[in-house]
Order: C-alpha cells, then sequence, then structure tokens
C-alpha cells in the first residue's frame, strides 16, 4: 500500500480526474426525419429508458435538441439523488434528447467502467450536495462538477478483470430488464381480458 492525495491505495494503483477520461457532447439533432423518439430527463431511470415512442418533431419542446450515440451515459443535470440517468447500448440515430441531460463520452477510459463509477451512490451523493449548494429553482449539476471528481484507477491487469466482469453483469441486468418489459406487456395484455370474464380459467387445473 502506498499514500496518496486521496488516502492509502494499492501500489500500482493511481487516481485520475474523470474529465481527463471523459467530454461532455452537445451535437445538434439532423432532425432529418419526421418523427423521432425524444428523451427527457424524466424519461430514463436507473440505467433504463422508460419508452421507446416516436412523436412528430413539430411537436417536440424547445430542448429537444441532442443527438446521441452508442456508448455515451446520459446523465440529468437536475437532482442527481433521483437516478435519472442511463448508458446508451444501442444504435440511438432515432433519438433526441433534451438540453437537461448531459451527453458524457468516455475517451480514455472503458465507457460502462465510468458509467459504473458516475452512478455509484456516493457520487450520487456527492454530486447532490453540490447541486443542493447552488443557488436556482432545482438542485442542479453541471458537467464541471462531474469533471472534477477523482476517480481510483486499477494497474491494467486489475482494471481489464473489473471490466470484463462489469460488462458480464451490467448484459445480464439488461437481459432481465427486457425479460420484465414482455412480462408486463403480457399482463397488461392478459389482465383486462381475465377480469373482463372474456378468458375463462375457471377450468384450469392449476
Amino acid at each position: 500500500m502506498i499514500a496518496s492525495e486521496y488516502g492509502i491505495i494499492p501500489q500500482g494503483w493511481h487516481y485520475s480526474i474523470v474529465g481527463d477520461l471523459c467530454k461532455s457532447i452537445s451535437v445538434t439533432h439532423k432532425f432529418d426525419t419526421d418523427k423521432l423518439i425524444f428523451l427527457n430527463t424524466g424519461d430514463i431511470e436507473d440505467g433504463r429508458f422508460l419508452h421507446e415512442n416516436y412523436m412528430a418533431v413539430s411537436e417536440m419542446p424547445g430542448q429537444a435538441k441532442k443527438s446521441i450515440a452508442r456508448g455515451d451515459i446520459l446523465f440529468s443535470e437536475i437532482r442527481p439523488i433521483n437516478r435519472h440517468f442511463a448508458y446508451v447500448n444501442f444504435s440511438a440515430k432515432d433519438y433526441v434528447v433534451s438540453t437537461k441531460l448531459m451527453i458524457i463520452r468516455a475517451t480514455s477510459l472503458d465507457s460502462r467502467r465510468l458509467y459504473h463509477f458516475l452512478t455509484s451512490q456516493d457520487v450520487l451523493m456527492e454530486l447532490q450536495m453540490q447541486a443542493e449548494s447552488r443557488s436556482g429553482t432545482f438542485p442542479q449539476i453541471r458537467f464541471d462538477n462531474v469533471s472534477k471528481l477523482p476517480i481510483l484507477i486499477a494497474d491494467d491487469k486489475t482494471e481489464v478483470a473489473f471490466t470484463n466482469l462489469l460488462h458480464t453483469v451490467y448484459a445480464q441486468i439488461e437481459h432481465n430488464n427486457l425479460e420484465n418489459g414482455k412480462l408486463r406487456a403480457l399482463r397488461d395484455n392478459l389482465l383486462p381480458r381475465l377480469m373482463s370474464g372474456e378468458l375463462d380459467v375457471s377450468e384450469l387445473d392449476i
């Protein structure tokens, strides 16, 4: 173990600043089609995209501006503790997001590794505290708050092993979320038919 600016750490490990490992992206969408999927801060939560509904571009609010890409991290500027964040693991050319969503793109660290760090409870609490210290209508942060966070980076072998583990775990989480979505859709389809008597299960041997 060796001393560092932030405490004792294993030899071969070091602290970096998040802003040295990623950048904030703000690219205006081309709006080259009549309909797109618009995401506001409330449309993502705890890593999940809550809808994939298309709407007419002409009906979108003024804050519908930014384009996103696979590997981007979406992070709400308002009340970080409410966990309005998500990781883009799909082709997102049909998506446009609100100006109130930060788009963070990793440059020299695996994007899943960065996402895991930024969405950890300790980091969310720190960002929430910084948000509440600002004057304004809502507790809010900027990329400047995120960019100054220190992140502990392990030696190369440990980082590779940890990152591979993260990809495996998050792939399973996404698979489970997909299955849960299918089950919810099945429930929503069957329940009204059961309650109305359209489906009779009285004679089923359960």
